[in-house]
């Protein structure tokens, strides 16, 4: 078979959300449909499959190259769940594989590294970083008053790493002198292919990271108590991969700004959240609005959970939107922000867990969880500005306070709960949103919760269509946890 001459075949498919796997792609080991997410936007970023077959099953490969086509027999939970391919694609950096776990330079110790442990230190080793370094960061609280500017790139092969050191307790880099300005960012990644890991930042007076840089990593961080978004992608940033990091109690002076994450305004394509968590910070858990960009976006959401945003970190409601997921947004540009959203969970928050805000692009949910949202769902803005697709499936809305609003030009929306008001609190095993905060395992993974997980007689079980995941039983369930 021949990648490059299917590629049109598969982004056309994609364009569709129809990315199932036809037998002879199967035969020919491309073992994932998380491998066609690249061709979305007209092939750009795409990457065959290895040619060795034994590859499926590792480094982030679906398995035993069953592909698609039906159950897997893989009853993995999803909170251990590896990252799906793209992101290694997307990223670049360092070569890590995707695997939850440790990567290279936690696991073993770098001979040739740089270790630092003042903020002289730490500001001299990132401004002559090359491609290939590695950077320790010592535990302890850095006191900086300036934007630490990450200028430097590295290469897809090499990219320059910035890491706590294994073993240390996590580093805390706190911006507390810096004053509320839009110009006070905390980190400013302007630079390519850096891998950054496995440290906090904290107060800065405006975005805690702010990065117009692509293909790269930040994996296991922690964005806290900024006076705008924990870290936000802008100016063309593109394809970068952002794992297993939380953002929370973010909140500016005037009580109504400063969102978790944010690809907005001139963002690019092709980025990449998986693990994350938004709570308590006063605007959004997620912000996709655009600006004077280009059409056609992507933005991939995956295993990701906001929680009770549009609260302070007292737990009083704040003046900001509130929303968990806001897909995208132009006011009267009608620009398209499309979202793939998978596994998700928006709970608690103080408007709407997934929120339209105007969007013209194409929008997809699967195996979602919506939970006591002022309104689960608000995902139809009215005739003016409605999405131009909308795609539904193996979804959960339950206990909303306003009526779901959907709407697009098309819509494909089937076996979610709603369909036949199947579920109810008695499905689940526990319904503590709390659950959703506790502290991340030792590599960063999810905490495993009992929140939404079900019950084994509930009927919400084998109760999907089968749409490219993994599952366990005659068919998948509804929400973002299969059953074992």
């Amino acid at each position: 078979m021949d990648f490059n001459g299917n590629k049109r075949d598969l982004a056309d498919r994609l364009a569709t959300h129809s990315y199932e796997l036809t037998e002879s792609e199967v035969a020919n080991h491309y073992c994932s449909r998380a491998q066609i997410f690249s061709a979305f936007d007209g092939g750009k970023g795409w990457n065959p499959m290895p040619e060795n077959k034994e590859n499926c099953g590792v480094d982030g490969y679906n398995d035993n190259g069953t592909g698609t086509g039906g159950n897997s027999n893989n009853s993995a939970s999803s909170s251990a769940a590896a990252p799906t391919l793209p992101a290694a694609q997307l990223a670049g950096a360092n070569n890590e594989p995707l695997t939850n776990g440790l990567p290279s330079f936690m696991d073993n110790l770098v001979a040739n590294a740089t270790q630092v442990t003042s903020t002289d230190e730490l500001v001299s080793a990132i401004s002559t970083a090359r491609a290939g370094d590695v950077i320790y960061i010592r535990q302890g609280t850095y006191n900086m008053s300036s934007t630490i500017v990450l200028e430097q790139s590295g290469t897809e092969a090499q990219a320059i790493v910035l890491s706590a050191y294994p073993g240390d307790e996590r580093p805390i880099i706190d911006f507390s002198s810096m004053t509320e300005h839009f110009e006070h960012r905390g980190f400013d990644v302007l630079g390519n292919y850096w891998h950054i890991y496995g440290f906090d930042i904290q107060r800065a007076g405006d975005n805690g990271m702010h990065m117009s840089g692509s293909h790269n990593t930040v994996e296991f961080m922690s964005f806290r108590g900024n006076a705008d978004t924990g870290l936000q992608l802008d100016q063309g940033a593109s394809y970068n991969f952002v794992k297993n990091s939380d953002s929370y109690y973010n909140a500016d002076s005037t009580q109504e700004n400063a969102d978790g994450f944010a690809a907005k305004l001139g963002v690019g394509t092709g980025n990449y959240f998986y693990g994350c968590r938004a709570y308590q910070n006063l605007d959004d858990g997620f912000d996709g609005y655009l600006r004077d960009n280009n059409q056609d976006i992507l933005t991939t959401w995956e295993y990701s959970w906001m929680v009770r945003n549009g609260y302070q970190e007292n737990g009083s409601k704040g003046l900001g939107d509130g929303n968990g997921f806001k897909t995208g947004g132009s006011d009267d540009k009608d620009l398209a922000h499309n979202g793939l959203y998978l596994n998700t969970i928006a709970a608690g928050n103080s408007k709407d867990g997934y929120d339209q805000n105007s969007n013209r692009g194409k929008v997809t949910l699967h195996h979602a969880i919506a939970y006591a949202n002022h309104r689960n769902y608000g995902l139809s803005d009215g005739a003016e500005r409605i999405l131009n697709k909308l795609e539904i499936k193996n979804s959960i809305s339950l206990n909303t306070i306003s009526s779901d609003k959907f709407g697009a030009l098309e819509e494909n929306m089937s076996n979610n709960s709603w369909d036949n008001d199947t579920a109810s609190s008695a499905d689940f095993v526990s319904l503590n949103m709390d659950e959703l905060l506790g502290m991340r395992q030792a590599d960063g993974s999810l905490p495993v919760v009992n929140f939404f997980q079900l019950k084994s007689d509930s009927d919400l079980i084998d109760a999907g269509v089968n749409l490219g995941l993994n599952y366990s039983g005659s068919a998948p369930d509804l929400g973002a946890f299969e059953s074992l």
